[in-house]
């Protein structure tokens, strides 16, 4: 009998992890200039997951975040019951170190079964990834070369990369409750995965300069349409001309 009757779809899931240290509380009195220190990995707590669901011609479907009101057990749970049904093309950028392990450890935590990554090893194929591409490996030759940071990949290609605040950041904003900042900039990481996907995707040869152009004028229009991008959409470092290909 199989260990998983989950059908494979060619759709992708571009996903990105914002995180506070588990023991932290938004009680706790902030030191000043105070960063996140990044404690080990089951020891993070996700406060956010920023998706975007993108069709098998990167073309837009939908865009959001998992936590939203929910505890980390509810919202990871959502992801899981999302990966089993549609078993989406996984894409992350270094989530291959850190999204992808924090995801496991902290469901291991909770004890939420995650068949779609363990029943079957096409999302833990690194050298050939077919379920799970980390955009962050790929780039560097799975290692051979030095790794890029997302902020790099994404101004390289016509996108003002980081804006306003990093991962160390989070922690602050979220001891000031500030959910919907931290939401913000976790889909704002997303979205610029999502283009640099679409670049990777034209360069690998699989998907041709017609249907770049076009899926990514169609994630720039359904962006410039949420006011909560605004700042992205509208910075000086947002090339359309580099972003188009030329």
């Amino acid at each position: 009998m199989a260990l998983y009757a989950g059908a494979m779809d060619d759709s992708y899931l571009v996903l990105d992890i914002e995180t506070v240290p588990a023991d932290a509380s938004p009680d706790d009195e902030p030191e000043e200039g105070e960063r996140d220190t990044f404690p080990p990995l089951v020891w993070q707590k996700v406060v956010s997951i920023g998706v975007l669901w993108l069709d098998a011609a990167m073309r837009f479907k939908k865009l959001g975040t998992l936590g939203e009101g929910k505890e980390e057990a509810e919202f990871l749970a959502d992801l899981h019951k999302f990966m089993d049904k549609h078993r989406p093309q996984l894409v992350t950028f270094n989530g291959r170190r850190f999204d992808v392990p924090v995801i496991v450890l902290r469901s291991l935590v909770h004890g939420l079964p995650m068949r779609w990554y363990f029943a079957s090893q096409d999302y833990r194929r690194r050298y050939e990834p077919t379920r799970h591409v980390d955009l962050c490996d790929v780039l560097s030759e799975h290692g051979a070369g030095r790794f890029p940071s997302l902020g790099d990949m994404a101004s390289s290609i016509g996108l003002p990369g980081k804006l306003g605040m990093d991962g160390g950041d989070v922690l602050g904003v979220w001891r000031e409750g500030d959910m919907e900042r931290i939401h913000t900039y976790c889909l704002m990481d997303v979205i610029q995965t999502g283009f640099v996907l679409m670049r990777w995707r034209l360069v690998t040869g699989k998907l041709d300069v017609e249907g770049y152009r076009e899926a990514a004028s169609m994630m720039r229009d359904k962006v410039a349409e949420d006011s909560r991008f605004e700042e992205l959409v509208s910075s000086a470092r947002w090339d359309e001309a580099m972003l188009a290909g030329g």
